[in-house]
């Protein structure tokens, strides 16, 4: 299964996630995503200090995704899940190796 048949699928075919993308672990490279889910290089920049550890700004200004801003409710496993918000939407980013 391709990562992009994953997304569609797996992820977005559950009925249980509307949007989805995987990107390397660098966040320069996108290698599936759901349609119209456009995440900017900035953007992804962010995620990937965030998972690197460096929460601070997140907790501070948000963490900005597709244009939108989320509210960073939570961190766990050592930096490698992310957890946000945005009125009644949430966001989860997970890092796996």
């Amino acid at each position: 299964m391709s990562w992009q048949a994953y997304i569609d699928t797996s992820l977005c075919g559950s009925g249980h996630v509307e949007k989805g993308a995987i990107y390397n672990l660098e966040g320069t490279s996108c290698w599936a995503t759901s349609p119209d889910f456009v995440i900017t290089p900035e953007e992804m920049a962010e995620v990937v200090k965030g998972l690197d550890g460096k929460t601070d700004s997140l907790y501070a200004n948000g963490l900005h995704i597709a244009k939108d801003r989320y509210v960073l409710t939570k961190v766990e496993d050592d930096n490698k899940v992310l957890y946000a918000r945005k009125g009644k939407d949430g966001l989860v980013i997970g890092k796996t190796v």
